[in-house]
């Protein structure tokens, strides 16, 4: 099931909406035509100018989301990451990276791009304020006055909130970059940053709790999570890292020749209990896979003319057998596939699944 939209493309890198960004648009709206001035447009009238406005400072308030993504995104692109997306999630934004850079300058430069840019964004509303709050005028005019405060406000409290010492925040990665510029390695920063964070969210919670602040218990229980998760993506990574796949894969690998019809095909299917397997010609080279789903696609009247060679999938993605699984690990989920084929000068000597990189994990962390 798809969680997330794609609606378009900023420096080339696709931006999308996690289903639970949609859920929070109607209520975002509401609170912006309900709150008085100078936070909202609970005043103005008609109503349809109080919708008006209140959708579109909705829709600024996400846009500035973007820009501080589009930030982190920009620096990381300088220094040679990969950007997969941005996706817009109930709580915020996040720019996908295929990997995080270890240095620790690097890695705060990145970190600190965010809030820098909401403070010049909300900079930037709060003097586009002025004159609207000096001279009156109509519903329109004293409307985007009142945008423009909300607005230079909300980005300039984002950027301070995004500075909290607590993963997901910046803040939290910045916090973890200065631990290991003082002596920590890269596992031991990212846990006592997490530690850190963690005491954020549990007084973050209480606090909550004392005032009655349902929204703030919610973002603490956010915290708490997304920097538990933090500390194991991290510990993950670090022990894939050591491991070459040459030492883990499976090399008794069962393959189909290109040379059979997709009758004997399936008849081996039956047998073998398998949906797709590697299509390796006379020489052992690696030619294609072909699964099941292929053969659906032949008419039943000719399973027994068509060959393999004419259905399978040529389009392969194959690793070597001397990448690390910290690497592989990356490029299943890249690619959502369960599976990759390992090859070695064309010849296919192995297959490596997602179930052999969680039970190495589970071994390395006795």
């Amino acid at each position: 099931m798809r969680t997330s939209i794609e609606i378009g493309k900023a420096m080339g890198i696709p931006i999308k909406l996690h289903i639970t960004f949609l859920l929070i648009l109607p209520p975002f709206i509401l609170v912006f035509m309900n709150q008085p001035a100078p936070f909202g447009f609970a005043e103005v009238e008609p109503p349809v100018a109080r919708f008006i406005l209140a959708s579109t400072t909705t829709l600024i308030l996400f846009a500035c989301v973007i820009a501080h993504e589009l930030a982190h995104s920009y620096v990381a692109m300088r220094y040679g990451v990969v950007i997969e997306s941005i996706t817009l999630f109930i709580f915020g934004g996040i720019a996908s990276m295929k990997e995080i850079p270890r240095d620790p300058k690097i890695e705060s430069r990145i970190a600190v791009a965010g809030p820098i840019t909401s403070i010049l964004i909300g900079s930037t509303f709060l003097m586009l304020h002025v004159p609207f709050s000096t001279i009156h005028g109509n519903v329109w005019w004293n409307g985007f006055g009142i945008l423009a405060f909300a607005m230079g406000y909300i980005n300039i409290v984002l950027a301070a909130f995004n500075l909290l010492p607590a993963f997901p925040m910046d803040g939290g990665r910045i916090l973890r970059a200065y631990l290991a510029t003082r002596g920590s390695s890269y596992l031991n920063a990212t846990r006592r940053a997490v530690q850190i964070g963690k005491i954020f969210a549990i007084l973050m919670g209480t606090f909550g709790l004392i005032y009655g602040g349902w929204m703030l218990i919610l973002i603490a229980f956010f915290i708490y999570i997304a920097a538990s998760e933090e500390e194991s993506a991290t510990s993950i990574q670090m022990f894939l890292e050591g491991v070459r796949i040459k030492d883990i894969i499976s090399r008794d690998v069962v393959t189909v020749s290109p040379d059979i019809t997709a009758q004997e095909f399936l008849d081996f299917v039956l047998t073998d209990r398998h949906r797709g397997y590697p299509v390796v010609d006379n020489f052992g080279t690696l030619i294609g896979v072909v699964s099941l789903t292929d053969v659906k696609r032949v008419p039943p009247e000719k399973l027994g003319e068509v060959k393999v060679r004419d259905i399978m999938t040529k389009d392969l993605i194959t690793i070597s057998e001397d990448v690390s699984a910290a690497d592989v690990l990356r490029l299943m989920n890249q690619y959502n596939v369960g599976r990759l084929l390992v090859v070695k000068n064309g010849m296919l000597v192995g297959i490596l699944s997602k179930t052999d990189l969680i039970r190495l994990i589970e071994i390395l962390r006795m």
